[in-house]
């Protein structure tokens, strides 16, 4: 928000895969270490249900990454700075939600 994006947080990845199928959102940033789903699977799961979705995927452990679906954009080092968050997202457009 601190760079003029719309944000939605979801508890767990089931909560965000059901905001993705009631809402269009440009972009899903996911931890890759997560309970219940890891990042990977809800990244390979946001991809079917929303075909083109843009998703950063956040870790610390960057050795953990292989395997990492084609579903995946963008892989931040946690914590991410500003400036990556920036890239990552592109450029504010008010009429989007990031």
């Amino acid at each position: 928000s601190a760079l003029g994006h719309s944000i939605e947080t979801a508890g767990s990845g089931a909560e965000a895969l059901r905001l993705l199928g009631q809402r269009s959102f440009d972009v899903l940033l996911t931890d890759l270490g997560m309970p219940g789903m890891s990042g990977r699977e809800l990244a390979r799961r946001a991809a079917s249900l929303v075909p083109g979705l843009r998703v950063v995927l956040l870790t610390g452990w960057r050795a953990e990454l292989e395997g990492c679906p084609e579903a995946v954009s963008l892989v931040l080092p946690k914590p991410p700075s500003i400036e990556d968050l920036r890239s990552a997202l592109g450029p504010h457009d008010p009429g989007l939600a990031a």
